[in-house]
């Protein structure tokens, strides 16, 4: 996986694909000039911006396995949940999953809910 420094997102090259570091320590993972990431979130923050990552799959916010955005800051508390860049309530997300990732995700649920 090819790792670069940028500065700004501007400076990220077009159809870009690997990780992009930039000065506060966040962390962008890109296919083909898109956020993307199957195995954690697309946008990893540091701590001292108060939320955890943001999900992505092909450039729009997904997760099926959890919230796509996860964390607080001052200007946001939460856990926002997102399919194919569609924003829905914990309970609807659930409900849109395949059998399959509903299998996975169930021993998640409480965790999800009640933090």
């Amino acid at each position: 996986m090819k790792i670069i420094r940028c500065k700004k997102i501007k400076d990220v090259p077009h159809q870009f694909t690997g990780v992009v570091i930039f000065p506060s320590g966040t962390k962008h993972h890109y296919l083909n000039g898109q956020l993307h990431r199957e195995d954690g979130p697309a946008v990893e923050l540091t701590d001292e911006n108060g939320l955890k990552g943001f999900w992505y799959r092909n450039g729009v916010r997904h997760r099926t396995d959890g919230p796509a955005t996860e964390g607080v800051s001052v200007l946001y508390e939460g856990k926002e949940w997102f399919i194919d860049g569609k924003m829905m309530s914990a309970s609807d997300h659930f409900e849109k999953l395949t059998p399959e990732e509903k299998e996975i995700a169930v021993w998640k649920i409480n965790e999800w809910t009640d933090e």
